[in-house]
């Protein structure tokens, strides 16, 4: 039996790991996201947070460690609720 004071967002698992994984390896290996990949990944994100909005959900801590990636090159946040 469902508990209806829960609400349960199930999603495809990401291959492509989350932002904070990506960062975290750039920083080990001293290297640092070019102006044109923030720019790109700024980007996605606000659509993103855009296309929730506009489905009537909210968000709630959107940070690297929920943002993934997808294999088509595209973003998945996590943290979502209605």
């Amino acid at each position: 039996m469902m508990d209806e004071r829960y609400r349960y967002l199930i999603s495809e698992w990401e291959e492509g790991g989350t932002l904070e994984d990506h960062l975290k390896r750039l920083d080990a290996a001293g290297k640092f996201l070019s102006k044109k990949q923030v720019l790109n990944y700024f980007t996605m994100i606000l659509l993103a947070v855009e296309q929730t909005h506009n489905q009537g959900m909210l968000h709630g801590n959107i940070s690297s460690s929920h943002i993934y990636f997808k294999e088509n090159r595209g973003i998945t946040i996590t943290v979502l609720s209605n």
